[in-house]
C-alpha cells in the first residue's frame, strides 16, 4: 500500500463545532440551537446550489444569505449589531475535543498536515488561529482558490498541488461530511470518516477507508 504523506482536514464540523455559535445566539433568542442548526444547512445547501449553477460566491457571503433565510424562517429581527456579532461568531468556533492533541500526535509522527475547507481564507485565519490550530497546520487550502465548492474534484486538486503529487492515495483525508468523506474517497485520498452523529453513510459514491466516531479514533487510524 502507498504510504500517506500528508493528511488534509475539513475545518467546519471536522476541526472547529459550527454548533458552539450557539452560545452567541442565545443571547438574542430562545431556540439558537435549532436556528443555529438550520443556519449551517442552509449554509451548505447554498454552496451545493451555487457550484451547481456555475455561479461562485465566497463561503462568508453565502453564510451572510443563510443568516438572512434562517432570521426569516424563525421569524427573528436582529439589530445591526446583533447580526455582526452573529457573523463574526464564525471567527471564533471552538475545536472539537481532542483535536489540537490529535494534530500534535499526528505532527510528531511525521505527517504533514493541512486544511481543505470551503471557507474563505479570511473566515479559516481568523477561525483557526482562534482555536490554536492555524500554528499545526502547513497548509490552509481554501475552494476560493478554484471558485467552486466540495465535493467538486477541481477542489480536492488543491491537495494534490499542494503536496506536488499526481497520486491521491499519498493523502490521508478526514471530514465529518458523509458528503465530503464520499467525494475525497471518490477522489482517491485515504478517507478517514469521522461520524460524530452515528448517522449512516449517505449513498451517494465510494464507502470511505476508516469510520470512527472521534478525534483519537482519527489518530489510531494512521499510526
Amino acid at each position: 500500500m502507498i504510504p500517506i504523506k500528508a493528511i488534509l482536514f475539513d475545518v467546519y464540523g471536522t476541526l472547529l463545532d459550527p454548533a458552539s455559535i450557539a452560545t452567541t445566539a442565545s443571547k438574542m433568542m430562545a431556540d439558537a440551537g435549532e436556528f443555529v442548526a438550520l443556519w449551517r444547512a442552509k449554509q451548505l445547501e447554498y454552496s451545493w446550489l451555487m457550484s451547481l449553477m456555475g455561479r461562485y460566491e465566497s463561503f462568508w457571503e453565502i453564510t451572510d444569505r443563510a443568516l438572512s433565510y434562517t432570521c426569516e424562517r424563525f421569524m427573528v429581527m436582529l439589530n445591526e449589531g446583533q447580526r455582526e456579532d452573529l457573523l463574526d461568531s464564525w471567527y471564533t468556533v471552538s475545536p472539537y475535543p481532542g483535536v489540537v492533541e490529535g494534530l500534535n500526535l499526528l505532527t510528531e509522527r511525521g505527517f504533514r498536515l493541512g486544511a481543505l475547507s470551503n471557507g474563505n481564507p479570511e473566515m479559516l485565519e481568523k477561525g483557526l488561529k482562534s482555536a490554536g490550530i492555524i500554528e499545526k497546520l502547513e497548509a490552509v487550502l481554501s475552494v476560493e482558490e478554484v471558485g467552486i465548492f466540495k465535493p467538486s474534484p477541481e477542489v480536492y486538486k488543491l491537495g494534490l498541488r499542494w503536496l506536488e503529487s499526481e497520486d491521491p492515495a499519498e493523502i490521508g483525508f478526514v471530514s465529518s461530511n458523509s458528503w465530503d468523506a464520499i467525494g475525497a474517497a471518490g477522489f482517491g485520498f485515504r478517507v478517514c470518516w469521522v461520524n460524530r452523529t452515528e448517522f449512516p453513510l449517505d449513498k451517494i459514491g465510494p464507502i470511505p477507508a476508516a469510520q470512527v466516531s472521534n478525534f483519537g479514533e482519527v489518530v489510531e487510524f494512521f499510526a
